[in-house]
């Protein structure tokens, strides 16, 4: 399974276990959600993986952004992993 994501600093190191596929460089993005709002900074990343590994590490995050559509847009919508 691939996921496009920012990676946050408080979410590094990506663990063993998971692939970096693409490192595009750190990005700021706007945050429009009630919960986050304001400027979020992190890496975006494609990330490679078995569902479970991506479950295990996203899991105890308030939400992770992970990217909607084609990577270029640099579109994101927050996601709560359960």
């Amino acid at each position: 399974m691939q996921l496009v994501i920012l990676v946050e600093d408080k979410m590094m190191p990506v663990p063993e276990g998971i692939k970096v596929m693409f490192d595009w460089d750190t990005i700021s993005i706007h945050a429009s959600v009630e919960s986050k709002k304001g400027f979020v900074r992190g890496n975006h990343m494609m990330l490679e993986a078995q569902p479970d590994n991506f479950k295990d590490w996203l899991r105890p995050f308030d939400g992770v952004w992970v990217g909607k559509g084609a990577p270029q847009m640099q579109n994101f919508e927050l996601s709560h992993i359960k």
